[in-house]
């Protein structure tokens, strides 16, 4: 695809982290409440339902609709949308990635 300008469209990609510190109350919950879910990875459910499952369809919503939530951003067509949730070896953080590719 080669745009107006005359540039050559290009894969980029954008990698966010985010790491949650959970209080002793909550890590004895989750070790508590907690299944596996697909590729062995742990869920937590609430009386709402799964919580990480939930966190990956609200990110991805948002992962859409980035271009009206922050100013002078325009849009642009998403080809993926990844999320990766991992809770530590000692159960105090969960760490939260999001890689999302663009042509």
């Amino acid at each position: 695809y080669e745009g107006g300008d005359g540039k050559k469209a290009a894969l980029r990609k954008a990698h966010a982290r985010s790491t949650v510190r959970l209080g002793k109350e909550l890590q004895k919950t989750f070790l508590e409440q907690s299944r596996r879910i697909d590729g062995g990875a742990k869920e937590l459910q609430s009386a709402k339902g799964p919580i990480f499952s939930t966190a990956i369809v609200a990110g991805t919503m948002a992962v859409k609709k980035t271009s009206e939530l922050i100013p002078f951003c325009h849009p642009i067509s998403i080809e993926g949308c990844k999320f990766d949730i991992q809770l530590s070896d000692l159960g105090d953080e969960i760490t939260i990635d999001c890689v999302v590719s663009v042509h």
